[in-house]
């Protein structure tokens, strides 16, 4: 898997969700059936957390010299709703 990017900006932001980068980058490596999406621009998964927290992770993946990176851009526990809807 590519390298994940990380700066202050994208940590204090999934954070303020409640959200950690190791959840983040489990659910991105362990997506649910049918994801990752593509989404405005970017991609999105729905995945469970090693804890069985179901989370939605919004990223985007680039290169910088020649590396694939993944830069996560915004993190959220699922909603009660968008919890039914899983598969």
């Amino acid at each position: 898997m590519a390298r994940f990017l990380w700066i202050p900006w994208n940590v204090e932001h999934i954070t303020g969700h409640g959200v950690t980068r190791e959840e983040a980058e489990w659910v991105l490596a362990h997506p649910a059936p049918g994801y990752p999406r593509k989404h405005r621009g970017g991609y999105v998964v729905w995945g469970q957390t090693r804890s069985g927290r179901w989370l939605q992770v919004a990223f985007a993946r680039e290169r910088v010299g020649g590396e694939a990176r993944v830069f996560v851009f915004h993190a959220r526990p699922l909603t009660p709703n968008e919890k039914r809807r899983l598969p």
